[in-house]
C-alpha cells in the first residue's frame, strides 16, 4: 500500500473531526440538559443553544462527508485483518452514518413541533428554519422527543464501539490505524489552535424588587395588573452583545389587577387560556446599542399558539452599580396573541393595544 492508499484526504480527515467534535459536545451537553439541578438557568439556557447548533453542524458536515464519499474511496483495511472484523467494520461504518443523520433529524423534527415555537439561531450567525407545517404538534413532538433520546444512546454505543475497535486493533493486533486520520496532527492542533470560550455576564435578577405590570383600557376605564410570577434568564455585556441574550417566561395563570370580573375572565380560553398556555415566553435573537445609551432587543413572543416578532427599548442605569436597573415599555396587540378574539373581536369593549411595563433590578453572578 501506497502513502496516498493508507490515509484519508485532507477533507475526509478534517470532516471526520468536525463531526466527532460535534457529537461529544452535542453528548455532553445534551446530558447535561437532562439533569435538572445540575445546571444554572443561564448556562442551560446556553446549552440549549449550543445543543441545537452543534445538531446543524453535524448535519451539514454529515451531507458534505457522503458527498466527498461518493467520489473518494476509503483506505483499505490491511489484509492481516479477518474478513469478519472487515465486515463488521464496514456494518459499524454505515450504522454511524445512519445515526448522524437520524440523532440530528429528530431533533430538528423535535425544535420543530414544538409549541414553543422558538428560533434555532446556528452560533449566533444564522437562523436555522424548522420544518413546515409541524409547529405545535405534540404527538410528532412527543414520539420526536423519545425517539432522539434513544437514538442518542445508541449512537453513544456505537461510538464507545468505534473507538474501542480501533484501540483493540492498536494495542491487540498491532495494528494502528490513528494514522489513517491524522491523530497526533489534529490532536496538537486542537491543543494549540482551540479558542478559550468567550462568555458573557450572567445577571441575577432580585424578583423582590422587579415588577412586570400591564395596563389596558376596558369600557373606557383604565385598569391595570401584574405578573406575579416569572423568571428571566439575562446574559448582557456592552462589549459582547452578540454573545448577550435575555429569556423571559411569565406564568400567565399569575396575571392579578385586583377586580375580581377581570382575575375571573383572564385564565378562560378567549383570553391567556391557562389550562392549555400556562406560559407566555419572550426570547431574544439581537440584542444592539442605540445610538443614546438605551439599547434594542429584538426576539420573539410567544403567548398561546401565537409567536410573534417583537422589539424593544430598554435602559439600564450604570452597570457598575449593584444591582442593574433595567427599564423598558412596548406596546403589544392583543389580537395578534388570540387574546379575546371571540368575545371582542373588534375592540369594542377592550382596546387592542396593550401596554406593558418592565422594572427589573439583577445583579451580576
Amino acid at each position: 500500500m501506497t502513502a496516498d492508499t493508507r490515509r484519508y484526504t485532507k477533507a475526509a480527515v478534517i470532516l471526520h473531526w468536525i463531526m466527532a467534535l460535534a457529537f461529544f459536545g452535542m453528548l455532553a451537553s445534551g446530558l447535561a440538559m437532562a439533569q435538572e439541578d445540575l445546571l444554572e438557568r443561564s448556562l442551560k439556557f446556553q446549552m440549549y443553544q449550543w445543543h441545537k447548533s452543534l445538531g446543524v453542524l453535524l448535519l451539514l458536515a454529515f451531507f458534505a462527508r457522503i458527498g466527498w464519499r461518493l467520489f473518494h474511496k476509503a483506505p483499505s483495511l490491511p489484509d492481516s485483518i479477518n474478513k469478519l472484523e472487515q465486515w463488521a467494520a464496514k456494518g459499524g461504518h454505515y450504522a454511524l452514518y445512519l445515526w448522524m443523520i437520524a440523532v440530528p433529524m429528530t431533533g430538528w423534527v423535535m425544535v420543530s413541533s414544538s409549541n414553543y415555537g422558538l428560533p434555532t439561531i446556528v452560533f449566533g450567525w444564522f437562523t436555522w428554519p424548522h420544518i413546515p407545517g409541524l409547529a405545535g404538534d405534540e404527538a410528532i413532538n412527543g414520539a420526536a422527543h423519545v425517539a432522539h433520546k434513544y437514538l442518542a444512546y445508541i449512537f453513544i454505543a456505537l461510538i464507545a464501539g468505534h473507538i474501542a475497535a480501533v484501540i483493540k486493533h492498536a494495542v491487540i493486533d498491532k495494528h494502528n490505524l490513528l494514522p489513517r486520520m491524522w491523530f497526533g496532527s489534529v490532536l496538537a492542533a486542537l491543543m494549540l489552535f482551540a479558542p478559550a470560550p468567550v462568555k458573557a455576564a450572567d445577571y441575577a435578577v432580585d424578583y423582590d424588587n422587579s415588577v412586570i405590570t400591564f395596563t389596558g383600557v376596558h369600557a373606557g376605564n383604565e385598569f391595570q395588573g401584574t405578573f406575579e410570577d416569572w423568571e428571566a434568564v439575562i446574559t448582557f455585556d456592552p462589549d459582547k452583545l452578540e454573545d448577550s441574550h435575555v429569556r423571559v417566561v411569565i406564568k400567565t395563570a399569575s396575571a392579578k389587577t385586583g377586580d375580581k370580573l377581570y382575575d375571573g375572565t383572564l385564565p378562560e380560553t378567549d383570553w391567556f387560556d391557562v389550562k392549555n398556555h400556562p406560559e407566555a415566553v419572550f426570547e431574544s435573537e439581537t440584542i444592539s446599542k442605540n445610538d443614546d445609551d438605551t439599547y434594542n432587543v429584538s426576539g420573539n413572543l410567544q403567548i398561546k399558539e401565537q409567536v410573534k416578532p417583537l422589539s424593544f427599548d430598554f435602559s439600564l442605569t450604570d452597570l457598575t452599580a449593584d444591582p442593574v436597573t433595567v427599564e423598558a415599555g412596548f406596546i403589544i396587540d392583543r389580537l395578534d396573541y388570540g387574546l379575546g378574539v371571540k368575545s371582542d373581536p373588534s375592540a369594542e369593549w377592550v382596546d387592542q393595544d396593550i401596554s406593558l411595563q418592565l422594572k427589573v433590578l439583577a445583579g451580576a453572578k
